[in-house]
């Protein structure tokens, strides 16, 4: 992922949940701090 942001529209339109390993709504942590 390149911006917080395509990492959540990736989480939210596509459902890939293995962006958000602690399961807290925040994907890619190191991106979206």
């Amino acid at each position: 992922m390149a911006s917080c942001a395509e990492a959540r529209f990736h989480l939210a339109q596509c459902g890939l949940t293995r962006l958000d390993d602690d399961r807290d709504g925040v994907p890619c942590e190191r991106l979206c701090r």
